[in-house]
């Protein structure tokens, strides 16, 4: 453990040599009486929803608003939006509801996705047209391990896994407590927008990695469980949440110490986006910066053309929080980090969709205007806040415990279990 623990020591001003698992797991109480589920917004679609169940067995279908209205659906039965005067609902074979809960103890598939035993479809309308979502009620375990296989390489290290279980824990936990609050019907996306879930998983190195860390979160300095933001790169520099993100009000997690990206060294030097490189033209970069800020209703909608991209505001490990965008009026406009890359990946009319090879991978970059020409180069790929995948991957490869990479990413975080 000498190399991380050499780092970490560095990093947070920790001293000692030997792995401290057993120093950060604090004694806190179990906060859950039971493991707790999670309601995971599986589809939103126009169409119809198939279900089926792994054993061709039929489905029990309830009405979500009165448990007494029950009826049965063959394997594979198609649950479709229906009208009742200005009223829109949810039908299948033998019930229509406001929302339908559906079970198989067997397990439910939809579109080749293996979704655990219980399910909800509600319908919702935008414009007098009926939208149907598909939330899956997965226990808390079984989502981690998924969210685990579908974050991570199958072929990784085990150690990768568990830290990657821990954040993914934690992050879903602090997301569930945020929906309920505000009341709403599902709690995490199943897309890179919360955590990638696509389904339950057969990765045995998920699922062990789930069951031993079993209930293992983080908290912050105020003992509340931390938003344990991860990315796949962070190119060598973390990435802070009160710089890039709005970090008050509601947003107040962001400002939560371990979540501000301290100096640290991170081996993640295997990801083909560990450096980076992109050129684009002047009209190409205008045009998407206009496009993003005509989205977000702010005034670099009205920019002129392009003059120059520099970095003006800088975290403690001396990665970009924010850029100033000059046009050719002189006027300037200031962005986030976080904001930029989201900018310069956003479609313009006129100009080419993106692809793998044009995105923009990160926030963290250097921009050279030359004539009619705008050079890119960066590091890193995704926020850069919190857990570096390809660096706990980096780290499990040399030896190295994931409690440890856990102090590393997330620096004065501590760790609790949660329930048993």
């Amino acid at each position: 453990m000498a190399l991380l623990t050499a780092v970490i020591a560095l990093s947070v001003g920790l001293t000692g040599c030997s792995p401290r698992r057993t120093a950060t797991v604090a004694p806190e109480p179990v906060w859950f009486g039971t493991e707790p589920d999670i309601r995971v917004l599986v589809a939103t679609t126009d169409g119809p929803i198939r279900l089926a169940t792994t054993d061709k067995t039929p489905l029990t279908t309830r009405d979500a608003d009165n448990g007494s209205r029950t009826g049965q659906a063959p394997s594979g039965a198609s649950f479709a939006a229906t009208r009742a005067g200005s009223a829109f609902g949810v039908s299948t074979p033998g019930l229509t509801a406001a929302r339908v809960e559906v079970e198989s103890q067997a397990g439910l598939i939809y579109d080749s996705k293996r979704l655990g035993p219980r399910a909800e479809i509600a319908v919702e309308s935008a414009d007098g047209e009926p939208t149907l979502r598909l939330i899956a009620i997965v226990p808390l375990e079984q989502y981690v391990a998924g969210v685990a296989a579908a974050e991570l390489y199958a072929s990784w290290e085990r150690e990768a896994y568990e830290a990657q279980c821990v954040a993914a824990r934690t992050y879903a936990l602090h997301e569930r407590a945020r929906a309920r609050a505000s009341g709403r019907s599902y709690d995490v996306l199943s897309s890179t927008l919360d955590q990638v879930f696509e389904g339950l998983t057969r990765n045995e190195t998920a699922q062990i990695a789930a069951r031993a860390t079993r209930g293992s979160v983080l908290l912050d300095e105020d003992k509340q469980i931390l938003r344990a933001y991860y990315s796949s790169t962070c190119g060598g520099r973390p990435s802070s949440a009160a710089g890039i993100w709005p970090s008050t009000g509601s947003f107040a997690f962001n400002a939560a110490l371990p979540l501000q990206g301290l100096p640290r060294a991170c081996p993640c030097e295997a990801s083909s986006r560990y450096r980076w490189e992109r050129e684009r033209s002047v009209a190409d970069v205008t045009a998407r910066l206009k496009a993003w800020g005509r989205e977000k209703a702010v005034p670099i909608r009205r920019m002129a053309d392009l003059v120059s991209i520099e970095p003006v505001e800088f975290n403690d490990a001396r990665r970009p929080n924010a850029y100033r965008v000059t046009d050719s009026d002189r006027k300037t406009y200031l962005i986030s980090a976080e904001e930029l890359r989201t900018a310069l990946n956003t479609p313009a009319r006129g100009r080419p969709s993106i692809t793998g090879k044009t995105r923009v991978p990160s926030g963290d970059l250097s921009a050279v205007v030359e004539g009619s020409t705008v050079t890119l180069v960066g590091r890193g790929f995704g926020h850069g806040v919190g857990l570096c995948q390809f660096g706990a991957q980096s780290f499990a490869k040399q030896g190295e415990e994931a409690a440890d990479m856990l102090e590393l990413f997330y620096p004065g975080a501590e760790r609790a279990i949660v329930y048993d």
